[in-house]
């Protein structure tokens, strides 16, 4: 009889154990993603009234993101007027930082797209020199860049996409969310497009 009891007591402990441990890795389902993916700073392409929304978390030195900006680039010129892309920064490799504030930087300029593709389309090493040369390039204002470079306002962008990323459970990159639903291959996007609109 005692070792009956012995063995119930145990089973349920780990019963509870293990629903304990599910209630507290389980993500938060009442959480709607579209609080986290739609920030305003963020680099847009496309109209806010797009009837899809795709949402990008990536690194300039992922040679995945590289694959799924050329994804992402002929999505949007084939379907530039029904599709809004809203660029987000996760830093995976440390020296993409620098990548990171300037195309930010540039954004604010309405160069975005221009410096975004040419982070990912050349090798570039990742130092500030390297992106006032792109910011001269490209004919921004030099001053304006420099200054918005390493901006407070820059960092905050920064820092929410970070944290943004955490609250999605964003683990890598590039992660892909396609009207607030995270997909798993980036490489099934236009398919998935093409079914929407």
């Amino acid at each position: 009889m005692k070792r009956a009891s012995v063995l119930f007591l145990a089973i349920i402990t780990l019963i509870g154990l293990v629903f304990g441990g599910f209630l507290i890795s389980s993500p938060n389902k009442t959480t709607n993603p579209a609080d986290f993916l739609y920030r305003a700073g963020s680099p847009v392409k496309g109209s806010g009234n797009a009837s899809v929304k795709i949402s990008i978390f990536s690194d300039y030195l992922c040679s995945y993101c590289k694959d799924a900006h050329t994804i992402i680039n002929d999505v949007f010129s084939n379907n530039g007027r029904d599709v809004a892309i809203y660029y987000r920064n996760l830093i995976v490799h440390e020296n993409s930082k620098i990548f990171a504030q300037a195309a930010l930087a540039s954004n604010k300029q309405g160069k975005f797209a221009q410096f975004d593709n040419i982070l990912f389309e050349r090798e570039i090493e990742p130092t500030e020199e390297a992106v006032i040369n792109i910011a001269k390039e490209i004919g921004l204002n030099i001053d304006t860049f420099k200054s918005d470079l390493n901006s407070e306002e820059t960092k905050s962008i920064m820092i929410q996409d970070e944290e943004d990323a955490i609250s999605l459970q964003v683990r890598g990159t590039p992660t892909i969310f396609l009207n607030d639903q995270q997909i798993e291959d980036f490489r099934t996007l236009p398919n998935l497009i093409k079914n929407m609109i």
